[in-house]
Formats: C-alpha cells, sequence, structure tokens
C-alpha cells in the first residue's frame, strides 16, 4: 500500500514539474532565470498555497531529492577539469578562500548576534550558540552549483570569467562539504554538551577517508557503466542509480553505526560522489560520455529539484522570520561582494573581472 501511495505522490509531482516546465518560460521574459520559475510554481504547487504536493508527499518524495543531488555533485565534479581550470588556477583559489573566511567569519558572528530573536534559540547555552552559529556560517559559505551550471547552460555563457567563477563556485562547493563534515561533528560535542575528546578528531578523519574510499568506488561503478556500448538510456538512468545508492548506503552507515559501535558516522554523500565523477573526469577515457550524460540529464534533473524545493519552502517560517532573514541575507551577499572584489584583486585579475 505504502509504495502505491508513493507511485501516486510521484505521478502527481511528474505532472507539477512537467507544468513546470511550461510555465517557467513565462519567467524568461521578465529576464529572470528558469530556475526561478520552477522554484515559484513549486512554491505554489505546495501544501502552503494549492496543495498539489501534500505535505505528506514531500517525506515520501525524499529519494526524488536524493537522486537529484547525486546528480548535482556529479555535474560539480564533472566541471573540476584540471586542464582546463589550470591557467585560472591561482584566481580560482585566491577567490575561494577569501570567499570561505570573509563569509564565514561576517555570517558566523552575525547569526550568534541575532540568536535571542530566532526563538528554537532563546533557551541555548553559550556553547550550543555558537554551534548554531558556525554551522550557519558554514552553510552560507556554499553557492549552489546547480543554480550556476543551469544558469550558465541556459546562457551558454562561455570566456575566462565565466570559467572563473564556476570555478570558484565547484572548488568552494567542495571544500565547503568538507569543513561543513568538520564543524558537524564538532557541533554535536558542543549542543550535547559533551568535553571534547580526541575521537571526535578521528572520527571526523575517519568520515573523510570512507567518503574518499567510497568515491574511489563510485569512480570504479561509473567507469564499469560508462563501457557500455550504446544503450544511452540505460547508462543514464545507471548513472542516476548509482548516485541514489551512495545516498542510501552512507544512511545505512549512519545508522549502523550507531547501533553497533554507539557514534555516528557522518559520511558526507555529496562529497563522495564528488570526487567519483572528479576521477572520472580526470583519470578515465570517459569524460566526454561522462560529461554528455551529463549535461542531457542536467534539464530534467534541475526541474524535478527546484520544482520539490520549491514546494518544501515554509511560507509561515519566511512570515515568522523575515526580518532576521533579511538582516542574514544582506551580511552574506555583502560579504560575497567583498570577499570576490579582494579576492580577485589579490589574484590580480583585470579590473573588469573585479567590478562584475
Amino acid at each position: 500500500m505504502e509504495l502505491v501511495q508513493i507511485i501516486i505522490y510521484l505521478g502527481a509531482f511528474a505532472i507539477v514539474a512537467v507544468a513546470a516546465r511550461k510555465l517557467a518560460g513565462v519567467f524568461q521574459k521578465f529576464r529572470l532565470p528558469l530556475i526561478t520559475g520552477f522554484l515559484v510554481i513549486g512554491l505554489v504547487s505546495g501544501p502552503e498555497l494549492l496543495d498539489l504536493i501534500e505535505e505528506e508527499a514531500l517525506s515520501s518524495l525524499a529519494f526524488v531529492n536524493d537522486i537529484a543531488l547525486a546528480f548535482i555533485a556529479f555535474a560539480v565534479g564533472s566541471e573540476l577539469y584540471l586542464n582546463e581550470l589550470r591557467s585560472r588556477m591561482r584566481s580560482i583559489i585566491t577567490m575561494t578562500i577569501t570567499q570561505v573566511l570573509v563569509t564565514f567569519l561576517l555570517v558566523s558572528v552575525s547569526v550568534f548576534l541575532l540568536l535571542d530573536l530566532i526563538p528554537f534559540a532563546v533557551s541555548m547555552k553559550l556553547a550550543a550558540r555558537i554551534a548554531v552559529s558556525m554551522l550557519a556560517g558554514t552553510i552560507a559559505i556554499a553557492r549552489s552549483p546547480a543554480s550556476a551550471i543551469a544558469i550558465i547552460d541556459e546562457l551558454r555563457a562561455r570566456g575566462p570569467f565565466t570559467q572563473t567563477a564556476l570555478g570558484v563556485t565547484v572548488v568552494k562547493d567542495f571544500g565547503v562539504v568538507i569543513l561543513f563534515a568538520i564543524i558537524f561533528t564538532l557541533s554535536k560535542s558542543l549542543i550535547q554538551e559533551i568535553s571534547f575528546r580526541p575521537i571526535f578528531v578521528l572520527q571526523v578523519l575517519v568520515e573523510l577517508l570512507v567518503a574518499f574510499g567510497l568515491g574511489f568506488v563510485v569512480w570504479l561503478l561509473l567507469r564499469l557503466v560508462l563501457k557500455i556500448k550504446g544503450l544511452l538510456p540505460l547508462k543514464k538512468a545507471l548513472v542516476l542509480l548509482t548516485g541514489f545508492a551512495v545516498y542510501f548506503l552512507t544512511n545505512m552507515l549512519g545508522e549502523h553505526s550507531h547501533m553497533y559501535l554507539g557514534l555516528e558516522l557522518h559520511v558526507e554523500p555529496l562529497l563522495t560522489c564528488i570526487v567519483g565523477s572528479f576521477l572520472v573526469t580526470n583519470y578515465s577515457l570517459y569524460r566526454n560520455d561522462f560529461t554528455k550524460i551529463v549535461k542531457e540529464l542536467g534539464p530534467y534533473v534541475y526541474i524535478l529539484f527546484f520544482t520539490l524545493t520549491g514546494a518544501m519552502i515554509s511560507l509561515e517560517v519566511v512570515a515568522a522570520m523575515w526580518f532576521v532573514t533579511l538582516i542574514i541575507f544582506g551580511v552574506r551577499i555583502t560579504s560575497l561582494f567583498v570577499a570576490g572584489y579582494s579576492g580577485s584583486a589579490l589574484a590580480g585579475d583585470p579590473p573588469l573581472f573585479r567590478r562584475i
């Protein structure tokens, strides 16, 4: 019965997604990207407004989100082609470092100062407040590679500036996944008021090693998939299935490690998928085949991902926290401008790059 219900939810969501693809074109007339249309249509169709996508459906469709996120991680890794990035590497690394440091510091401090205005944090002790602030600062660093790649593909933008911007977005997200794994583990000890122990450092190292090890396995699996002669639809399906398997396996690892070791291992599936994709892109004969699959699947995955994301937006939370949201939004935007300009200047980029 549960399977039947999931199929019904999936069918209803598919209808909304198809409609989103058609209606999102209206937003282009206002010089807005398609993904804006997907988000808005998802929001309107979600439980907050028209309820075409029910509240119960969102949890049942979590696997769609997992497949989409895994694919987006594959897309991120496919953009990390070292031969193309090498000429812009100084700019990419410098801007990545400045954006990580500036954004993390400014947003973390801002969130810490605003916690008295956030209901769930009012009664928190100092250690937990620091943990929440650091997590918020880490999340604020991330830029959406899916958004960047989708918009660049939509506009067919090419050139050194686009290459640098995309390189920074992708490298920064690769770094932030590692940073998040570290901050997340440290934050758990702060929130649970457990004294810091060396085993926490060991846990982070183990989590990163497992993520990289699984990434190597994903590389081997993707190579086997890409070796198949012809049968492009089958290869596309197997690539998506590989990504979903990573999410399924890492969730199982988290549950079983907690059950048998008393210590929950948080192996980041995004990092695993990025590593696997990076290795396929740079250390295999199948880069072109893999890139073709990513490019052809991308538009469909973005429709599903952004429409579902729009449906998950809680207008109630936005209405209750709009003031805090605007402040954090403003601080984050400011930090990105400051970090982008200063990083570009330190890297010796042309003045035009800095202004853009």
